[in-house]
């Protein structure tokens, strides 16, 4: 298993031991122009060392808790040491330490994701998760969401998914609707680090996987964008050519999205090019979602979002999208306000969960059991107990 973050976060200078090292800041609310990688080494909740959490955030502002390893990149995009160290490894079945030490950023991911992909045993799954959050997450949330999804994406047999990858942006620290303009403004700025993932990751197949002496390693990347993430995964579609697109991506999820009702448009070019980069997006919906209910009625006047209405124009829908409305399902894993709010329900609903891990595995969507085809649309089905 390989996780790691991509971020524009600020960075801080922490004390680990007797060094100091850099670190993501844990409280930052603003980003910078710069695209940084971290290994995922593992998130101790702080309740475990006897402390509060509130007391255990205000420590990390000074002391590491070496939950995360920052890897400096190269600012041009050059993955021929991840190639020769790739065909070593394939040849002697092992890789000179030196070689791979050498390897700095997002080489170093691209080769451990590669890697532990090649490496899943005959008849498993080892798909790589692409993780975009919504609004009001600080770093040590982040943490604590990683741990989560491990738990219920990861570690879960039902599941296909092995590998994570945590696109974090800076986000305000209340979930007070005065954050969200601050918040809106970040998600934007923060799609261009997803862009750069993208420019590099479109340079590590053409320049590595394309030789043909590589084994294909036989999984998929999938990519979930919950709430306002999806305004990130938007604008860093906005920056993409229309033209020369490789479907890269299986399976997409836009979860609750925090975006225009219209953004399938096709004057709205940007999710018409997501069709083209994935074989299937599904588009999960809630028409109870008070959160996004909060979002149209403040903060975007006259815009229904997505995740509460679905899309407009559904017959005009491209034929891989589909939409599962989960109005009618139970939050029964969540508690406090993520009860009340109907807004996480890939976190709080057993019923949603069971239908996201059958998406991911690649079930038709016709046959994804406890789902129930809507009686006017096409690829329009609802889940829940009194649909069924």
């Amino acid at each position: 298993m390989a996780v790691f973050i991509i971020s524009n976060r600020e960075i801080s200078q922490v004390k680990e031991g007797t060094k100091t090292v850099s670190k993501f800041c844990f409280e930052s609310q603003t980003g910078t122009s710069s695209f940084r990688i971290a290994k995922f080494l593992g998130f101790k909740p702080p309740l475990a060392d006897g402390i509060s959490k509130k007391e255990y955030k205000n420590l990390l502002k000074t002391h590491s808790d070496s939950s995360q390893e920052i890897l400096s990149d190269y600012f041009n995009y050059d993955y021929l040491p991840v190639k020769e160290v790739l065909l070593e490894l394939k040849h002697k079945g092992k890789v000179s330490q030196d070689k791979l030490n050498r390897l700095r950023g997002s080489q170093r991911m691209f080769y451990e994701f590669y890697s532990t992909m090649l490496e899943t045993k005959s008849g498993k799954r080892g798909d790589l998760l692409v993780f975009i959050h919504g609004y009001s997450y600080t770093f040590s949330d982040e943490l604590e969401a990683i741990e989560t999804l491990k738990r219920q994406y990861i570690d879960n047999p039902e599941s296909p998914v092995q590998n994570l990858l945590l696109l974090s942006w800076p986000g305000s620290k209340s979930l007070f609707p005065y954050t969200y303009i601050d918040d809106k403004r970040n998600s934007i700025d923060a799609g261009l680090v997803f862009y750069k993932m993208m420019l590099k990751y479109n340079e590590f197949i053409k320049q590595v996987l394309a030789d043909p002496e590589l084994d294909f390693c036989g999984q998929r990347i999938h990519l979930m964008a919950h709430s306002m993430g999806n305004r990130l995964l938007r604008s860093a579609l906005i920056c993409m050519k229309t033209s020369g697109i490789m479907k890269v991506l299986d399976q997409v999820l836009l979860l609750n999205s925090d975006i225009s009702v219209n953004s399938f448009d096709k004057e709205d070019e940007s999710l018409y090019k997501l069709t083209k980069l994935a074989n299937r997006i599904s588009v999960y919906i809630h028409k109870s979602d008070d959160v996004l209910s909060i979002s149209t009625l403040s903060k975007n006047i006259l815009s229904p979002r997505l995740g509460k209405y679905g899309p407009v124009g559904i017959k005009n829908l491209p034929d891989n999208v589909v939409i599962v409305d989960c109005s009618h399902t139970k939050n029964d894993l969540g508690s406090k306000l993520h009860d009340i709010a109907d807004h996480w329900g890939y976190l709080t609903s057993s019923e949603v969960q069971r239908d996201i891990l059958a998406t991911l595995r690649g079930e038709h969507e016709e046959l994804i059991a406890h789902r129930n085809l809507h009686k006017k649309h096409d690829r329009y089905f609802q889940i829940g107990e009194s649909q069924a």
